[in-house]
């Protein structure tokens, strides 16, 4: 579905609340709704065009055909459904010609009928006026006018004065106006009857169209979500490793980016196979509830079938279950304190846990005497252990950290904090403890600066001294993790510059035949001529009589022309050399491999007017090649075409990073242009990750460029989501 949006096109899906239109019709066959009817026909060309477009790529998104195969839509009930029925759910006049000529009839004797009340209004006095009783017209006329038996009195006014007064000629063509619209409702009845039966008939083909096209929205959304917060698929994982490099938790990804606040840290947690429990501590408010929270995610994400919001090279296994204690579990109304419903999630927990278990517990053996609640905790963690289930808690209780430290099967990591700042780096330092800092807490957060001396006179100089040990540590693991991240920068660029190379590599290997084949023809060229100067000047010398003069040019003539045929054969082997003159008309290429081929229309200088693919080029003789044999070449157009000064392109990628839109764009149409010139049909564009802004603004503009054959993103090795690799339509 990504590689579909890539290519410029979306499925329709659209609403599909239009299923339960028809299973209610087809429930209780009889008269349909006309505004159900609408949303019928709309569900049904929703489902033709859903099928349209997936068919036409049949080839190219296999998986995408064989859901969508399902799908089959009646156009012709949609398009029936569009000519009878308003959007507003009335029906057409031109729904059937029998309604049509009823309505129509209807309305031209509703006219009559208006014109004959108003004239006989006129007849009983200034003091008459015409007015409608339901759907009848009759008139109001004052009592003293009306003569018994002379019509319909239908009611009098509120004074009596006056009377509701029908005439004979009104009755008739009042009846002729409602036996018309009687059977004008009996014909709206039965189309709607008609379209009842045809949803009834076709109920169980449109919910297997509606299921389809639910299959394909679910799809599509797991694209929209991938595509807006960068993720990719994570790799199997048989032996149990989580990896997560690059880790964010949308929901928090997506308030930060919704209030303008700073850029969310990413995450990276590792659970070894060795090493199937992982405590977390450090700081409050230094986001290990965050990172417990990114992990579980990430996790439901991938059990869901949905990309992961990380970086590439993820690893994540397939979950039996996954038991989570977050949070305040206590309730009034079940009598459950903090403790004992932290203590019952617990026990589940262990009951439940397996090796295809993952565990994730917030704030371990919380809400009790820290000695009992550390306890506690860490019997939770030796049960977990043992029964092999991945399991990640966070703590702040030293004797968990101690736990951690020296017990096989269980790791110790720790958010990392910046001593110099004073301030949390929301980044997992593995493999070291960390400090809790609850006073250094109070202290950021502007705690009463008596209380907090206090506090640290209270808690002694022991503490003070482990925890000098554990920043020691901590500050120690923080600079090993920069330089970490420093070696694997460095190790993406050289396997990008590696991979650069290799594909160059394999261009000028595909290449290298055709080369030699040129050179060869080439010196055979060159050869020829010289044995066609050489017959030339013995040819001079017999005419001459064999002068001294004419022997003495005739050697200069054949030494100037062999000095430049050993010029041209001392090029290595397999290397094409630049054409050393050429002339109007004669067929060139501006690549080394020969293609694209074009025909020189003249020669001014050091430099030729090129005609090539309809297109003239003014480029210095030197950079002109022998063209390929199988080179197509186009003859000059009769018309003149504007030259243009221009260099064929030497590389194949275009580094817009660090650009605006505006400048990068400008820099994007000049490269598609010369790559095109140029005859490379494919290319790169490296815009690199951020905040995907650059890449998206890259893609609208190739979406445009009708010379392109497809573009995607960039495979593992190419640059991934950092770059866009794009080919020409040939």
């Amino acid at each position: 579905m990504r590689a579909l949006r890539g290519a410029g096109e979306d499925v329709p899906v659209g609403d599909t609340a239009w299923i339960d239109d028809a299973e209610r019709i087809a429930a209780r066959p009889g008269i349909a709704d006309g505004e159900a009817l609408r949303r019928i026909g709309a569900g049904e060309r929703t489902a033709h065009a859903v099928a349209d477009l997936i068919g036409r790529r049949r080839a190219q998104f296999p998986q995408l055909a064989r859901v969508a195969s399902a799908i089959h839509a009646d156009v012709n009930l949609a398009r029936d459904i569009e000519r009878a029925v308003d959007i507003d759910g009335s029906v057409r006049d031109k729904a059937t010609p029998e309604l049509a000529k009823l309505r129509r009839r209807i309305g031209q004797l509703r006219v009559s009928l208006r014109e004959t009340a108003e004239r006989i209004c006129r007849s009983f006095g200034e003091d008459a006026l015409t007015t409608l009783v339901g759907s009848r017209h009759v008139l109001v006329v004052p009592r003293r006018e009306i003569r018994r038996g002379t019509g319909v009195v239908h009611a009098a006014s509120q004074t009596g004065e006056s009377l509701y007064f029908e005439p004979p000629r009104l009755v008739a063509m009042n009846n002729d106006v409602e036996s018309l619209v009687g059977k004008e409702h009996a014909e709206v009845l039965r189309i709607l009857r008609d379209f009842g039966q045809r949803v009834h008939s076709g109920a169980g083909r449109m919910r297997a169209n509606s299921e389809a096209i639910e299959v394909l929205d679910a799809i599509r959304a797991r694209a929209l979500f991938s595509e807006q917060y960068h993720c990719t698929a994570p790799g199997p994982s048989p032996d149990g490793t989580v990896c997560l490099e690059g880790a964010r938790h949308p929901v928090l990804e997506r308030i930060l980016s919704s209030e303008g606040r700073a850029h969310l840290v990413p995450l990276d947690i590792t659970i070894a196979p060795h090493e199937r429990v992982l405590v977390i501590t450090g700081p409050n408010a230094g986001g290990k509830t965050v990172a417990l929270k990114t992990l579980g995610v990430c996790a439901l994400l991938h059990q869901c079938g949905i990309d992961v919001p990380c970086g590439q090279g993820a690893l994540l296994p397939v979950f039996e279950r996954i038991l989570v204690e977050v949070g305040d579990g206590q309730s009034l109304e079940s009598s459950m304190s903090t403790f004992t419903s932290h203590l019952a999630h617990l026990d589940t927990m262990v009951r439940s846990a397996s090796p295809d278990a993952l565990c994730l517990v917030d704030e371990i053996g919380q809400g009790t005497d820290p000695d009992e609640g550390a306890a506690l905790a860490i019997a939770t963690l030796e049960a977990l252990v043992e029964k092999g289930a991945a399991a990640v808690a966070t703590t702040h209780f030293g004797r968990i950290k101690s736990f951690a430290l020296s017990t096989a099967g269980v790791a110790n990591a720790s958010m990392a904090f910046d001593e110099v700042d004073g301030r949390p780096l929301y980044r997992i330092l593995l493999g070291v403890a960390g400090r809790s800092r609850g006073i250094e807490t109070a202290q950021r957060m502007g705690f009463e600066g008596g209380v907090v001396a206090r506090a640290r006179e209270l808690l002694g100089t022991e503490a003070f001294d482990l925890d000098d040990v554990l920043a020691r540590l901590e500050r120690e693991r923080l600079q090993l993790e920069d330089q970490r991240r420093m070696f694997e920068k460095k190790k993406e660029e050289h396997q990008d510059a590696i991979a650069a190379y290799n594909e160059k590599r394999g261009a000028y290997e595909l290449t290298r035949k055709q080369a030699e084949r040129k050179a060869l023809r080439e010196a055979q060229d060159v050869l020829e001529s010289a044995r066609r100067d050489v017959e030339r000047v013995v040819e001079q010398i017999r005419t001459r009589n064999a002068d001294a003069e004419s022997i003495r040019e005739a050697r200069a003539t054949i030494r100037g022309r062999l000095e430049r045929i050993h010029a041209q054969l001392a090029a290595p082997a397999g290397e094409v050399r630049p054409l050393m003159f050429t002339e109007a008309d004669a067929c060139v290429s501006i690549s080394p491999s020969g293609a694209p081929a074009g025909v020189v229309v003249k020669v001014d200088g050091g430099r030729a007017l090129v005609e090539i693919n309809g297109r003239r080029i003014r480029i210095p003789v030197e950079r002109l090649y022998p063209p390929d044999d199988d080179a197509p070449t186009t003859e000059p157009a009769a018309s003149s075409v504007p030259a243009v000064e221009w260099e064929p392109l030497e590389s194949a990628e275009l580094d817009v990073r660090g650009q605006d839109r505006e400048t990068a764009l400008a820099a994007l149409i000049l490269f598609l242009d010369r790559a095109a010139l140029t005859g490379i049909y494919e290319v790169k564009i490296i815009h690199g990750v951020g905040t995907g802004v650059l890449a998206a603004a890259v893609r609208d503009a190739l979406r445009t460029d009708q010379r392109l054959e497809w573009f995607r993103e960039g495979a593992h090795g190419e640059g991934g989501a950092g770059v866009t690799v794009v080919r020409f339509s040939r």
